[in-house]
């Protein structure tokens, strides 16, 4: 079995107190039917292309735009994630956590720095293959995943380096699932989702995890159960779409990474 991960990102700018890289993960059947559906939304409503950022703030192809339009269409492309993609996840960072923590640490002359946008795809990485083995008990000897970038960032070079140390370095167990990793261009469905995702959890996040310093594993925008309630007491309906995870790069975690860093460099020097 083929599972595609499709993952885009939000906040990457230098003036950004988060940042985001989110993403769906389905069987390539699950996104050939998300494929057709899209389009034929995109088709519909007259444009090349869906922008999230340009789509809510109703700029360059979404000037012209009502706001109740805008909304509208935000949502019929909602439902067609949800009719076919089973998961989501999203990787959150705080910039000044960071900075403050991993960034400040003094640049080794043997080991290469995780810039921010690495450190989500780090995580990312990490998640899937875990995720596969044991939520969704494929079986790991007849699965294969493959990621999928959307081309044109400043960092994809980053990504790719982390990639291919990740198929070298990734436990015997998890090794047979990781696959290969790919670029797509803006006109992907599959992207497009993924950038859906990521500047809706950006905006999200934004809320509580502005500019003053937080801390990033708190959310009130979690649910703690799977179960969506309902306006009569008592009763309780099964969530619809995909199963969104939330996955915060807290302090100890840049700490960690940090700490591993200059690990592998005094073992490499031991070494050599």
């Amino acid at each position: 079995m083929i599972l595609i991960t499709y993952l885009d990102e939000s906040g990457t700018h230098d003036s950004s107190p988060i940042t985001v890289m989110a993403g769906y993960l389905a069987t390539s059947a699950q996104w050939d039917q998300f494929d057709a559906d899209w389009r034929n939304l995109v088709r519909a409503a007259g444009v090349q292309h869906v922008h999230a950022v340009d789509l809510f703030k109703r700029t360059r192809q979404f000037r012209n735009w009502k706001a109740a339009d805008a909304n509208r269409f935000a949502i019929a492309l909602d439902r067609a994630i949800a009719r076919h993609l089973p998961v989501g996840f999203a990787v959150i960072v705080r910039d000044d956590d960071y900075r403050n923590i991993y960034g400040a640490a003094p640049q080794p002359k043997r080991a290469r720095k995780d810039t921010k946008y690495a450190v989500c795809f780090r995580a990312c990485l990490a998640f899937v293959p875990e995720y596969i083995a044991s939520g969704l008990k494929f079986a790991a000897d007849a699965t294969i995943i493959n990621f999928v970038l959307e081309d044109g960032h400043r960092h994809i070079g980053d990504a790719r380096r982390l990639f291919d140390l990740y198929k070298t370095a990734v436990s015997p167990e998890w090794r047979q699932l990781v696959g290969s990793m790919d670029v797509s261009t803006k006109g992907s469905s599959g992207a497009q989702a993924a950038d859906f995702l990521a500047y809706t959890v950006y905006r999200t996040e934004i809320l509580e995890h502005s500019h003053a310093p937080s801390v990033i594993e708190h959310s009130s925008h979690v649910a703690d159960t799977l179960l969506t309630a309902r306006t009569t007491p008592h009763q309780a309906t099964q969530q619809t779409g995909p199963a969104v995870f939330r996955i915060p790069i807290g302090r100890e975690i840049l700490q960690s990474l940090k700490d591993d860093l200059f690990r592998s460099v005094a073992t490499t020097a031991r070494e050599s």
